[in-house]
Parts: structure tokens; sequence; C-alpha cells
């Protein structure tokens, strides 16, 4: 039997743990940060673009503009990790109400902005006026924007887009992630190449395309235009013109008035449901590959009768609802009156 004696044993112990505590100290993480305030009056713009980041907006009932830039370095050794928060700087003006921060890699280093961008992250925490507008691109993260009475235009190349209750017209753009809209008080502008769309109320229009995702609205006072190549398509309460098709999914829409114009709901594989209200005229043009027509009332149909075709009118017709499906049944259903 082997014998170890404690005097060796406890020197070794002591460097191991020497080594292992150098290791873990020297892989901390190195951050800095920027901290700025702007005196500002509302109705002004806040407008970011940086190379890489996520990005937050709050807001209050202050007439300033608050800027935290947080950069965090995930590289060994602190001065390493100081080296390359160097090499992106981050800018901040004002011009008048409106106040421009830019976030930027050296310059000569646009080839090594994935490298980097891997190494270093950049956060922008922004508190603005209630009543204020945003202007905000980043390269690769999230943006978060809170209650706002003001427009809210935000792209980004890869993140998810999340705004509160806007007062204003919204436009968001990113290629890879969801993008939700709690509320507008304007028309909303949305594009994903590759996430669900989710949009509460909207005042105006709503215009909304995913490469892969599903899409929801809850109601729209304007047009909606909603096109998606690969998920469900659901509009809660519709009161302009429709336009909504998927390549994979089931649509479904609810008119809670009388067609403005003609509208058309489709897709390549799965249902199509719509109501409308028992007392509007409308013409339908319903045809389905692969299912039945079902109509919940009274059409006065033109031509043969089949059950996978149907073009009639409902109540003396009025604009044409054009209904699609390669693979599914298409629902035509009674809603309450306009009149209640």
């Amino acid at each position: 039997m082997r014998h170890f004696s404690l005097n060796k044993t406890i020197p070794f112990l002591t460097l191991a743990t020497a080594i292992l505590f150098s290791f873990s100290t020297a892989h901390a993480d190195v951050s800095q940060k920027i901290n700025k305030v702007f005196s500002v009056a509302p109705n002004g713009t806040l407008n970011i673009d940086s190379d890489i980041g996520s990005i937050e907006i709050k807001t209050s009932d202050e007439n300033s503009v608050t800027v935290e830039v947080t950069k965090i370095a995930d590289v060994f050794g602190k001065s390493k990790g100081e080296e390359l928060l160097d090499k992106f700087s981050v800018t901040m003006n004002q011009d008048g109400d409106d106040v421009k921060i830019e976030g930027k890699f050296d310059q000569g280093m646009s080839g090594f902005f994935g490298d980097l961008g891997r190494k270093i992250n950049v956060r922008y925490s922004v508190t603005v006026p209630m009543q204020y507008n945003i202007d905000l691109k980043t390269a690769g993260g999230s943006i978060t924007v809170a209650d706002l009475n003001g427009d809210a235009k935000c792209k980004t190349a890869g993140g998810s887009l999340d705004f509160g209750a806007i007062n204003g017209d919204v436009y968001g753009k990113t290629a890879g992630g969801s993008i939700d809209v709690n509320e507008s008080g304007g028309s909303v502008d949305l594009e994903t190449a590759g996430g669900s769309i989710e949009i509460g109320p909207v005042a105006g229009d709503v215009n909304a395309r995913t490469a892969g995702g599903s899409i929801s609205v809850e109601s729209a006072r304007g047009d909606i235009n909603a096109k998606t190549a690969g998920g469900s398509v659901r509009i809660g309460k519709v009161y302009g013109y429709v336009d909504a098709s998927t390549s994979g999914g089931s649509v479904e829409a609810h008119f809670a008035s009388a067609l403005k114009q003609d509208s058309k709901l489709s897709t390549s594989a799965g249902s199509v449901r719509v109501t409308i209200p028992s007392d509007i005229g409308v013409d339908i043009d319903a045809r389905t590959s692969g299912g039945k027509v079902h109509v919940d009332m009274p059409v006065t149909v033109s031509g043969d009768i089949e059950k996978s075709v149907v073009h009639g009118t409902i109540n003396g017709g009025g604009p044409t609802l054009k209904l699609r499906t390669s693979a599914g049944n298409i629902y035509i259903e009674k809603g309450k009156s306009t009149a209640m």
C-alpha cells in the first residue's frame, strides 16, 4: 500500500487552487459603461445606428434623454478585454431636441465584425420623454420599446422586436426574429425573414410579412395585408380591405363592417374561415381543390352547385370576397349585424 505525505499534498492543492483562481480571474468579463443626459423638449427624435448591440427604450415624464451604454468583452485577460472594447466607439450628439447615437467598430475592421461580435456584447438602455420619436438600427441585437406617444422605426439584422403601446406609426424589420406590437394609434408596417408576428389593436393600416411564422392581428381600422410563407394567419376585427395568404397553414378573418372593396384570403395547405355580418351585401367567390365550402347563411348561387365551389351573392351582393385553398375546407359563417 502506498502512503502519501500530507506535507506534499497540501502544497499541490494550494498550487492547483491558485491556478484555478488565476484562470477564472483571467476569464472574468471586462466591461465599460458610458452615461450621458441630454435636456430636450417633447416631439424630438432619438436616432441610434450601431454595428452591434441590443437596444432598450424606456419612457418617463422628464424632458430629457438619459443614455446608458454597457460594453462587455468576453475574453481572457483584462488588458485584452479593454483593448477590444476600445475598438468599438460610441459617439453622441444633440441637434435641437434630437439626439443621435452611433456605435461603430474602428475603420478598416469591417471584415472582423463577425469575430468581434462574438467577443463583444453591447447594450443600449435609453430613457426618452413619453412624447418622443425613435429611429433605431442595429446590425445584431434585439430591440424593446416601451409605451410611447410618437412614431417608432426599428431595424435589426438579427433579433426580436418588441413594441409596447405606440401612439403613432410603427415600422419594424428584422432578418431573423419575432415581432410583437402591443398597440398602435397609427399604421403598422412589419417584416421578418423568420419569426412570428403578433399585433394588437391598430387604428390605421397593417402590412405584415414573414418568410416563416404565424401572423396574428387583433383588430385594424384600416386595410390589412398579411403574408407568410409558412404559418397560420388570424385576423380579429376587420373594418377595411383584407389580403391574407399563407403557403402552409390556416387563414381566418372576422369582418366587423361592410366590405369597402374586394378582399382575398388564400392558403396552399389549410382551412379558410371568415365571419361576415348578417346584414351586409357581398359577392362570394370560394373554391377549394381538396375539401368543401360550408356557408352558414342564405346565399344566391349562380351557375352549378358544387361542394367545392361557391359563386353567389349574400344580401344582394357587393364587393367580392375571394377565398381559396388547395387542401382544406372553406367556412363562411354568420356574424353579428352591423346595427348591433
